[in-house]
């Protein structure tokens, strides 16, 4: 019920084994010149960029180290100075921490991104 006609059958078979794009030496050739060309590029960039990445890894941590020790060293003065009264912190003016209505989170004076290091002077 399913089979092809004898016909039908030969077609098929013709145009399945018939190329369709001839080969093309010239194109080949031009072809392989490029993928070559761009293979040795290749190359070459991975090795440059290898090159930056082995000397950046070592400069990124010393300058990790560094400013983890300026900023832990920074970190105790803070935490000194957050438990001074309202009266030793500097000046609060008008138009900082203006609150139109209260935050649905916490106590509703404190901003999302609020901190222990922050402060906000109670009237």
């Amino acid at each position: 019920m399913y089979r092809r006609s004898a016909v039908g059958n030969l077609v098929f078979k013709r145009f399945n084994s018939r190329l369709v794009y001839q080969p093309n030496a010239e194109r080949a050739r031009a072809f392989k010149e490029t993928y070559e060309q761009t293979t040795n590029h290749g190359k070459h960039s991975a090795n440059t960029w290898r090159n930056i990445s082995l000397a950046c890894v070592p400069v990124m941590a010393a300058c990790a180290w560094y400013v983890y020790g300026r900023e832990s060293s920074h970190l105790s003065h803070v935490k000194v100075q957050s438990k001074q009264p309202d009266d030793a912190w500097p000046t609060e003016f008008e138009y900082q921490n203006v609150r139109s209505r209260k935050f649905f989170w916490g106590d509703g004076d404190k901003t999302l991104f609020w901190s222990w290091a922050n402060h906000h002077k109670n009237n």
